[in-house]
């Protein structure tokens, strides 16, 4: 059996907070999700994240001085190589490449502006992408300070190139995936913002607020596609419900 790779795409999300817990607690009943406590062994926890059957991500303890985030990971072919190219490219490793025995092989970088990602290569291969089902991660969007240097770094470090949804509307592509889009703010810590699809976004707002969440952005309409807000868990774990538009018949 050939083991399947999807190279260039974000293929696992990960929430690091200073709560594990609630964390679970607060997740599982604003998305629906079902989460499953494993040992990492010396009694650390690791919460799996399943969207129904599919296993989509994960919540773990915090190190010690980490501010609470969501993560994506990045499939390649070589994480020591992406690592290095990272850092040629103007960036950081703030994890140098390590195995997880089973899993695989990853590291954490930083671009040049300091906007946080993992590169991954699965000991199992990656999992078909298929369009995203309610409950699933759906999308990335990345704010930076500077788009001139996010293309450069990521062009260089993932192999990304740049398409247009329309003139004026950039997004990275890995080869035909639409992979994430990127806004240039001014002012902003450059983050990487994940989206999960939900059926009324309405209704996940309201359940956000009502579980102690900060509404950051009410709702942000995007005309063909649909409609999101951006939440802040109360443990500070920035995230973004999106309703889908209707399909078109």
């Amino acid at each position: 059996m050939t083991t399947k790779f999807t190279h260039g795409r974000f293929v696992w999300r990960e929430l690091a907070t200073t709560d594990p817990q609630k964390a679970v607690a607060f997740y599982s009943e604003l998305f629906g999700w079902k989460i499953k406590e494993t040992d990492m062994g010396g009694g650390a926890k690791y919460y799996l994240v399943h969207a129904g059957d599919k296993q989509i991500g994960g919540i773990w303890p915090a190190e010690k001085g980490m501010p609470t985030f969501w993560g994506g990971y990045v499939s390649v072919a070589d994480v020591d190589a992406t690592a290095k190219k990272a850092t040629s490219a103007g960036g950081k490793v703030f994890k140098e490449p390590m195995e997880i025995p089973n899993v695989g092989r990853f590291a954490v970088i930083a671009d040049g502006q300091g906007a946080v990602t993992m590169p991954f290569k699965s000991a199992q291969g990656d999992q078909d992408p298929a369009d995203p089902k309610l409950g699933e991660f759906c999308w990335e969007s990345l704010s930076t300070t500077s788009t001139k240097a996010a293309v450069d770094f990521y062009t260089k470090v993932y192999g990304w190139e740049v398409k247009e949804f329309a003139p004026g509307m950039p997004y990275f592509a890995a080869g035909d995936a639409q992979v994430a889009s990127y806004m240039e703010q001014p002012g902003v810590h450059p983050s990487w913002l994940s989206y999960v699809a939900v059926e009324k976004l309405g209704d996940a707002r309201d359940r956000a607020k009502r579980l102690g969440a900060k509404i950051l952005m009410e709702e942000v309409p995007v005309p063909g596609i649909g409609k999101f807000c951006v939440i802040q868990d109360p443990f500070g774990g920035v995230i973004a419900p999106f309703e889908p538009a209707p399909r078109q018949k």
